[in-house]
């Protein structure tokens, strides 16, 4: 029986890293000991197995986390990040610190269903190499990141996001006559200012286009960073609609309710990637805000690029024209999907009996 601790962005109120938590942990096979490692404070917005064994250091700084997270690995077989696009210029850093650690201790790492972004700096360049180049196993969510990443690394793998599990245990969903809005907090890849004149476009559009016609429900979907800008969202849009009744802003809510709001919106505009994928796979129609290369391979994947708008190209008219056309994907490449991501389950089990 062997001992593996696992960690991820879990805990910070992120809507698709909740999703994959559900899934890698209901997925699972449990003949060998699971220790999730929580790193972040806020809340787990879902149901946890228990088999598997939450360690809370959330209440601690980095530097005394990675102490107390050391003295656990010297216990553990191994360690895996789980989900998310973990190498990242502003984000991710393929959690380096705890990667190496990992390997200082002769223990063995890896990361499943996770992706690679845009990275430009010499110090994020070195430590993704590193990360990836000592991995024992990888399962990469897309294309161009596994593309990357086998050029450093053989023991990696070409799945599908993790999420797509989550639709095994979801039924079908009536739509009704509302639109969900959720923008992503974007002040690592823009100015204030930027950002807010796009937020005032994104309102003034919903406003022309008479979406508040229908019910209009803000919901962030990263509790932990966007709440501040979806408000400023929310009030502009109050400020320009004659039907402010039909606007409200929702806030803590569990994954199970962000999924059910987004599978059943006639309309869903969003601007992060699960919150997209939930509106594709139940062939609502669809904005994507785009502001990064995962958006725009997961749109690529599904041959629905024309649903996406890079962000700082949101206007009026290209919006406008985004929200009267649907092209639903097929059921056949859904059912591919979730069988590519059942590959990630596959193949972790696989590596871990092996060692």
């Amino acid at each position: 029986m062997k001992r593996i601790l696992f960690t991820g962005y879990f805990g910070a109120g992120n809507f698709g890293d909740d999703l994959m938590l559900s899934v890698f942990c209901n997925n699972i096979e449990n003949e060998n000991k699971l220790y999730f490692l929580k790193i972040f404070p806020q809340n787990i917005t879902v149901d946890i197995p228990d088999f598997v064994k939450v360690i809370d250091i959330s209440m601690y700084g980095s530097k005394v986390q990675k102490v107390i997270y050391g003295l656990i690995m010297t216990r553990m077989h191994m360690f895996f990040w789980i989900g998310g696009t973990i190498f990242t210029e502003h984000d991710g850093d393929g959690a380096y610190s705890f990667v190496k650690i990992a390997k200082l201790l002769k223990k063995k790492y890896g990361y499943l269903g996770v992706g690679i972004g845009q990275i430009h700096s010499e110090k994020r360049i070195y430590r993704s190499n590193y990360a990836i180049q000592n991995a024992n196993f990888i399962t990469f969510r897309d294309k161009n990141s596994y593309e990357i990443g086998k050029r450093l690394n053989h023991n990696v793998f070409l799945t599908q996001d993790l999420a797509y599990l989550y639709l095994e245990k979801k039924n079908i969903v009536k739509e009704k006559d509302q639109v969900i809005i959720s923008w992503r907090e974007l002040g690592k890849q823009l100015s204030l200012s930027e950002e807010l004149n796009l937020i005032r476009i994104l309102a003034i559009s919903i406003i022309k286009s008479k979406l508040d016609f229908l019910k209009i429900k803000i919901i962030p979907l990263d509790d932990s960073n966007d709440y501040d800008k979806n408000l400023i969202l929310y009030k502009e849009l109050i400020d320009l609609s004659d039907h402010a009744e039909n606007i409200e802003i929702l806030c803590d809510l569990k994954a199970d309710e962000k999924f059910d709001l987004i599978a059943s919106s006639k309309i869903n505009i969003m601007g992060r990637l699960h919150g997209v994928f939930v509106s594709e796979v139940y062939k609502r129609n669809t904005l994507s805000m785009s502001y990064s290369l995962k958006m725009d391979e997961f749109l690529k994947d599904l041959n629905k690029s024309e649903d996406n708008i890079y962000i700082s190209d949101l206007n009026i008219e290209t919006i406008d024209k985004i929200l009267q056309t649907n092209n639903p994907i097929s059921d056949y490449k859904i059912e591919q999907n979730i069988a590519l991501a059942k590959e990630n389950i596959f193949l972790f089990n696989s590596f871990v009996e092996g060692v």
